[in-house]
């Protein structure tokens, strides 16, 4: 909470200029600060429909009784599904539906403009399996699956040149902040990297959810 106050006052705001919460998914590592960081800013929550339980009991899908997994409730305000459109001034955020991570896993686009060349930045939620459970009478939620399989078919249409993600280690956040030098081409600018991305996210669950199904975790 701190460092989030701290880096909000460095960009010249406070944190009672915040007026959105944007989630990607109902993970603690996501979702931990919310509760705090609404009741310090006043801001509304907006997350994934099928998020929304989540976030408002504080635990990890299919594994509610798991005390490491949990973290402070929030009140969500608004939920949004596939198309919807956040609106703050002249920005628009469109919400993707990607579940599979989450059941509400939520990626957001962005038009932005840098020296007068539009880019569209994709926030994408994720697309890991990480401690969920595909198979099985413990499967994490029913259907996750074929959420799972939908989304990495999917995903790499959404359109983009700018790849960010909720982990700086899935779109390589400090290589790309090293190679930045003035009048250098944007390093964060790479067209077909979530493209490729995904693609690769595709090999990995098929190598999970076969793993799954001998038995292994």
């Amino acid at each position: 909470m701190q460092s989030i106050d701290f880096y909000v006052t460095k960009l010249g705001f406070k944190l009672y200029d915040v007026k959105y919460l944007v989630n990607t998914h109902a993970h603690l590592d996501h979702a931990g600060n919310f509760a705090e960081l609404k009741q310090a800013s006043g801001a509304q929550m907006i997350a994934g429909a099928r998020d929304k339980a989540l976030l408002e009991s504080g635990v990890y899908p299919g594994r509610a009784d798991v005390v490491e997994l949990q973290f402070p409730a929030v009140k969500v305000d608004r939920t949004v599904v596939d198309g919807d459109v956040v609106q703050l001034g002249f920005n628009s955020l469109v919400a993707h539906s990607t579940p599979g991570h989450s059941p509400g896993c939520t990626t957001w686009t962005l038009e932005v403009s840098e020296k007068g060349v539009d880019h569209n930045v994709i926030f994408f939620c994720s697309g890991t399996v990480a401690l969920n459970r595909l198979v099985g009478a413990d499967v994490t939620y029913p259907g996750i699956v074929e959420d799972y399989r939908r989304t990495l078919e999917t995903a790499g249409s959404i359109k983009g040149d700018v790849f960010l993600a909720p982990h700086p280690e899935m779109f390589d956040m400090d290589a790309k902040r090293a190679a930045m030098k003035p009048d250098a081409p944007n390093p964060f600018v790479r067209p077909g990297e979530f493209q490729a991305y995904v693609a690769k996210l595709k090999s990995a669950f098929d190598a999970d959810f076969a793993r799954q199904q001998t038995g292994k975790r």
